[in-house]
């Protein structure tokens, strides 16, 4: 029997290509790697991810799960990312199904607990669905139990409008959960604007509406001079070279090697629009290297005017690992 339209959607992957690592701030969103299988057995052993995902994970099943991923984006029914911050996974986001006809998709998220309290899935999924509405998407449906209040609100600041409630639709460990829907439309959706996404409780003062904190025993900061030789290279040009880095050491937060400006190719950088804000740093500018493609957009990032607390990284940048081809720390 014919149908009277047609899909929205080409078949294949979505987008017509290889699945593209996209940035939010801090965040990259890449594709899973078998490497990762760890971290994902890790991440369904915490109580909160097994109460609202209601599954636990082996480690055949999560390279079972891995592979399944990279399925789904060939096939176009599916899509998922690896949220990582500084190249430490930190949490999901995904599209669990896409209707390449009405051009629906379903999104799914979580957050490892430790990462918890910097907004990173709703800026996570703010990038995701940037990119996914780009791509020709019609509409976003994201659906979470009444219970999840923290889900609630990654919705709510990711742009999602509730939509109301599906009384009893889907089964929990201690029953049948009432769940609430949300969605996000090609044609009405705003991205929302994040500030002071880096978490904490530090002493806080306020300069032109925006908060300063400073590093205390609950978010320590330290800046010291680093003792190894640093090489940045990305498509087989050397970006960075020195043995004059600083190391800077932020809460539980894998080290930043900040590298000297005169000891990088700047030639090869080309200055973005993007900007991001840090409560204890200051504004960050960001630099591309265009060498590296869509890999290494805003994959450096610089405080021209840091905050006094870490002055030091002044004249200084530092790069995303997921962004350049190789960091050498030797």
């Amino acid at each position: 029997m014919p149908e009277l339209t047609e899909a929205l959607l080409p078949a294949g992957p979505l987008g017509g290509g290889e699945q593209p690592t996209l940035a939010a701030e801090d965040l990259t969103l890449r594709a899973w790697r078998p490497e990762d299988a760890d971290a994902i057995v890790a991440a369904y052993q915490d109580p909160g991810i097994q109460r609202w995902h209601v599954r636990t994970v082996t480690e055949t099943e999560a390279q079972q799960w891995i592979e399944r991923t990279h399925v789904g984006w060939r096939a176009g029914s599916s899509a998922g990312w690896a949220v990582t911050c500084h190249g430490r996974l930190v949490g999901r986001v995904a599209l669990r199904t896409i209707d390449r006809w009405d051009g629906v998709a379903e999104v799914s998220y979580w957050t490892l607990p430790e990462s918890r309290g910097r907004a990173i899935a709703a800026r996570a999924l703010t990038a995701m669905t940037r990119w996914t509405l780009a791509a020709g998407v019609h509409r976003l449906e994201l659906e979470h139990s009444t219970g999840n209040d923290a889900s609630c609100r990654v919705a709510t600041k990711a742009g999602y409008l509730s939509e109301g409630t599906r009384r009893q639709a889907v089964r929990h460990t201690d029953g049948w959960h009432d769940m609430h829907l949300h969605a996000a439309l090609s044609a009405t959706w705003t991205a929302p604007e994040f500030r002071d996404a880096a978490g904490g409780s530090a002493d806080m003062t306020t300069t032109s509406s925006r908060p300063v904190r400073e590093p205390g025993p609950d978010h320590p900061i330290s800046v010291t001079p680093a003792a190894e030789h640093i090489v940045v290279t990305v498509a087989g040009q050397r970006i960075a070279d020195s043995t004059s880095a600083l190391r800077l050491q932020e809460a539980d937060y894998p080290a930043v090697y900040y590298i000297p400006r005169s000891d990088v190719a700047v030639d090869q950088l080309e200055r973005t629009e993007h900007t991001t804000y840090c409560p204890y740093k200051g504004d960050a500018s960001y630099f591309s290297i265009p060498a590296g493609g869509a890999k290494s957009v805003n994959a450096i990032w610089t405080y021209e005017q840091p905050h006094q607390a870490v002055a030091e990284i002044k004249d200084h940048v530092a790069f995303y690992p997921d962004r350049v081809d190789d960091i050498r720390i030797g």
